[in-house]
C-alpha cells in the first residue's frame, strides 16, 4: 500500500515539471505540493486501486504579431511621376528665363549698334556738312554784298557772265576762292559718305549740289563757256540746308529714344518727311 503511494509521487512530480507555465490550474499545483509524509493525505484501503490524477489540460494562446504601419505616403509610381514633372517644370522655367535674358541682351546690343551708327552719321557727315555749308553761305553772302541783284544773285551765273570775274577786287577774289574750296570739300564729303549716312530722300538734293560745286569750280577756272542761261539750272539748291537740318533732327530724336529705352525693341526709324517748302522744284 505504501509502495503504491510512493510510486505515484514521482509521476506527479514529473507532470509538474513538464508544465509549460506557472499558470497551471490549481489542481495540478495542489497535487505537486502533496507529499507521502503529509498527514492530510489518507492511505487508501487495501485492495482498492489508487486513483490516477486527471490529466492537466493546457491551453496555449498565440498573440498576433504587432504590425507597425508606415505613414500613409503616396504610391512610389506617383512619387516618380511628380518628381519628373517637377524636374520638367524647372527645366521649362529655366529655358524660358534663359531665352528671355538672351533676347533682352540681343535687343540691347541691337540698340547699342544703332546708336553707334547714328553717332557716326552725325559726326562724320551730317555735322561736317552743315558746318561747311553754313560757312560757305556766310562767305557767299559777303561776296554778294557788293553785287547787284540782292537775294537773286547767284555766284555760278555771275562767273559765267562776261567781265564779272575781272571786275572783282583782290579781297572778293579771295572770297570766291574760299567759296570754291569749300564747295570742293562738300562735294567730296557727299561723294564719300553721303550715300550711306542719310536717308534716300536726300539723294536728289545731293546730286544737284554736287553738280553745282563741280561746275562752280570749272567756271572759276574759266573752263566753261560764258553762257549763264545754259547753266542757270545748276545753281546751289538752297532747300538742301533746310532738309539737312530736318535730317539732323530726325537722327537726334532717334538716338535719344534708343538711349532712354535701351532694353526695348523699337520699330524701325521713320523715314525723313520733307516739308512742302523744302521740296525741289
Amino acid at each position: 500500500m505504501k509502495v503504491a503511494a510512493i510510486g505515484c509521487v514521482p509521476a506527479l512530480l514529473l507532470l509538474g515539471a513538464t508544465a509549460p507555465s506557472p499558470t497551471a490550474n490549481t489542481t495540478q499545483t495542489a497535487s505537486l505540493k502533496a507529499s507521502p509524509a503529509s498527514p492530510s493525505i489518507a492511505t487508501p484501503p487495501t485492495g482498492v486501486a489508487e486513483p490516477r490524477p486527471a490529466p492537466t489540460e493546457m491551453v496555449l494562446k498565440v498573440r498576433e504579431p504587432i504590425r507597425i504601419q508606415s505613414g500613409s505616403g503616396l504610391n512610389p509610381l506617383w512619387t516618380a511621376v511628380l518628381s519628373a514633372a517637377a524636374a520638367l517644370l524647372g527645366a521649362v522655367v529655366g529655358y524660358i528665363g534663359t531665352t528671355r535674358n538672351a533676347r533682352a541682351a540681343i535687343i540691347q546690343k541691337t540698340n547699342e549698334l544703332e546708336i553707334e551708327s547714328i553717332e557716326r552719321r552725325l559726326t562724320e557727315f551730317v555735322g561736317p556738312f552743315l558746318h561747311l555749308s553754313e560757312e560757305n553761305k556766310i562767305l557767299a553772302a559777303e561776296l554778294k554784298r557788293k553785287q547787284p541783284g540782292g537775294a537773286d544773285f547767284r555766284t555760278l551765273t555771275a562767273l559765267l557772265t562776261e567781265g564779272w570775274l575781272d571786275s572783282l577786287s583782290a579781297g572778293d577774289r579771295n572770297l570766291l576762292d574760299a567759296v570754291v574750296a569749300n564747295g570742293r570739300e562738300l562735294r567730296k564729303l557727299i561723294s564719300e559718305k553721303g550715300g550711306s549716312a542719310v536717308s534716300l530722300e536726300l539723294m536728289p538734293y545731293f546730286s544737284k549740289a554736287s553738280a553745282h560745286f563741280r561746275l562752280l569750280e570749272l567756271a572759276a577756272y574759266g573752263s566753261l563757256d560764258k553762257d549763264p542761261a545754259r547753266y542757270s539750272g545748276y545753281v546751289y539748291p538752297r532747300q538742301l540746308d533746310g532738309v539737312m537740318l530736318e535730317e539732323q533732327k530726325r537722327l537726334h530724336n532717334r538716338r535719344e529714344k534708343l538711349r532712354s529705352q535701351p532694353g526695348k525693341q523699337h520699330a524701325a526709324m521713320q523715314a525723313l518727311v520733307i516739308p512742302p517748302n523744302l521740296k525741289l522744284v
